[in-house]
């Protein structure tokens, strides 16, 4: 079930996130639990330097050091129709590399408390 949205409008002046929230139809089917990382119940504020980890598709369990914040970055992408087209985005954490294709979508959380 889609709880929420957020697409990436290329003709917006900025974006701050390109993701989506969704619940499940029967929790039972799922685990709060993600492998490597546990239970998150809740939410930081991220700080320079901070040590975050993630569970991804590809790169399973990865952890850096966030390197900037606040920042504002240019992500080129293609459409559906192949062509080419750049999204401002801002307000970004940015840290050491840590994830590749089929990543997208990992929750990043401090790797002190799992928040």
């Amino acid at each position: 079930l889609l709880l929420r949205a957020m697409a990436v409008s290329p003709n917006a002046p900025t974006n701050q996130a390109d993701c989506a929230l969704a619940r499940p139809v029967d929790p039972a089917m799922f685990s709060e639990i993600i492998r490597h990382i546990g239970i998150v119940k809740e939410t930081i504020t991220p700080t320079l330097g901070m040590r975050v980890g993630k569970y991804g598709r590809t790169t399973a369990y990865t952890e850096a050091n966030i390197t900037l914040l606040n920042a504002t970055v240019n992500i080129t992408y293609n459409t559906s129709g192949g062509r080419q087209r750049v999204a401002r985005f801002v307000g970004q954490v940015i840290s050491e590399a840590m994830s590749e294709g089929g990543d997208s979508g990992s929750l990043v959380v401090s790797t002190a408390d799992r928040k």
